[in-house]
């Protein structure tokens, strides 16, 4: 080999080692950005907690029932009768037995689950449990394991327990609307208020003083403002709720409306979301508007509804 072609062959192989050696330190050049992982594990590994979604709900077979609704572990997905109105009334030791599924983002649908179906809702603790075409989802304490289902068809707390397939209704149930039960009252804290009953969305309940003969006075101008709880059955009692204290009275239209310890129950328009009581104190349509707490008395009054037969205020 000559010098000339000597040359040009150690010329090259400095280039081709300057190449190998650039590359090698690539990643930690200031600014340089490594290529990203790639495969099966690439999601796993580039994740970081502050991108957590909401609650991830599939679809897989359980041997019992086929191919049903499941949570992120794999366990069956049930809903339950007694919420046909699409408002949750599992509570207390029923809540134990049957947890709500939870959620803190928006629900993520996953293979084979229609994402236009899931939503959420706020359960009797005024936590934001997930729906799908309607229904409050729940798991079952029971299922020690994935692809169980041994919750399906069992009767208790006053409703059935189905799977939930892929279509939204309940595994071998026939879901009429005759199902749906009464209003739900729960208790929940308000920040303003304290420990206040709520409806089956978490908002707020309030009394009107001119109700005090446990008649409701409140219609026209007034019910579109302060809308009354109605129900199409007995009222249900939430946690917290004295449900002896439960009832109902027919109001300036003749629908039920649902009382409580004898004051016909409202919701207030300018209450947006739950856990508000924007309505606490105000004075319109001739009364006072006040929460109303577990003993079922106005919220910061000490005078109850058998006290003020007259309704003139508290």
């Amino acid at each position: 080999m000559g010098w000339f072609t000597r040359k040009k062959a150690v010329a090259a192989g400095a280039v081709l080692g300057a190449g190998m050696l650039a590359a090698a330190l690539a990643p930690s050049v200031a600014g340089a950005t490594p290529a990203a992982p790639s495969g099966p594990r690439a999601s796993v590994t580039s994740a970081s907690p502050a991108m957590a979604r909401g609650a991830v709900v599939g679809l897989a077979a359980e041997p019992k029932v086929g191919a049903v609704l499941v949570d992120a572990a794999g366990h069956t997905l049930y809903l339950f009768s007694a919420d046909a109105n699409h408002h949750p009334h599992c509570a207390g030791a029923c809540a134990t037995a049957w947890p709500p599924l939870l959620t803190t983002a928006k629900p993520v649908a996953g293979k084979g689950v229609k994402a236009g179906l899931l939503g959420t809702v706020r359960d009797p603790d005024g936590k934001v449990q997930v729906t799908y075409h309607g229904w409050p989802l729940y798991t079952f304490s029971a299922d020690t394991k994935p692809h169980e289902a041994t919750g399906q068809g069992i009767v208790a707390f006053g409703g059935k327990w189905a799977a939930v397939n892929a279509a939204g209704t309940g595994v071998g149930m026939a879901m009429a609307p005759t199902m749906a039960r009464g209003a739900m009252v729960g208790l929940a804290s308000e920040a303003k208020v304290g420990a206040v009953l709520v409806d089956a969305s978490g908002h707020t309940l309030y009394a009107f003083s001119k109700d005090a003969d446990h008649q409701s006075h409140c219609t026209g101008a007034c019910a579109t403002a302060w809308p009354p709880l109605l129900t199409t059955a007995k009222p249900v009692a939430g946690k917290g709720v004295k449900a002896g204290l439960l009832g109902t009275v027919r109001d300036p239209d003749g629908k039920l409306q649902v009382t409580y310890h004898g004051w016909p129950l409202y919701t207030f328009k300018g209450d947006t979301k739950a856990h508000e009581a924007t309505g606490q104190g105000i004075v319109a349509f001739g009364g006072k508007w006040a929460a109303v707490n577990a003993a079922g008395n106005p919220a910061g009054v000490t005078t109850t509804s058998s006290s003020s037969p007259s309704g003139g205020g508290w």
